[in-house]
């Protein structure tokens, strides 16, 4: 089942380490107004704040639509998209990116075993 947009929203800015106030700042929104889109208390934000919003979370502009349902949605899940903004978070130092490559690895190996 598909997360609601705005806990995506919010997961994805905490994923790149913006503050709230930050990223409203860099879209061109108020604090408040980017705080209702995480509560999802708007349903049909304007394309043009998706598009500012996209461009503050460093993500892409038809996802966005996409999850807002201006656009219909690809084969990938949100969970694949949450998974993808936290593998390329700056955040993520090398070694916890061979942590994760290795886990995979070990994950896929062992479910063949059992299928």
């Amino acid at each position: 089942m598909a997360k609601p947009v705005g806990n995506v929203i919010q997961k994805i800015r905490t994923l790149r380490g913006l503050s709230l106030n930050a990223t409203a700042k860099i879209a061109k929104i108020s604090p408040a107004y980017l705080q209702k889109l995480e509560r999802n208390e708007v349903r049909e934000p304007s394309p043009h704040v998706l598009h500012r919003l996209a461009d503050a979370l460093s993500m892409q502009y038809t996802e966005l639509m996409q999850l807002y349902g201006y656009l219909k949605s690809g084969a990938n899940s949100t969970d694949r998209r949450l998974l993808g903004h936290a593998l390329d978070s700056e955040n993520l130092t090398t070694d916890e990116l061979e942590a994760v490559t290795q886990y995979l690895n070990w994950y896929r190996h062992s479910n063949k075993k059992e299928g």
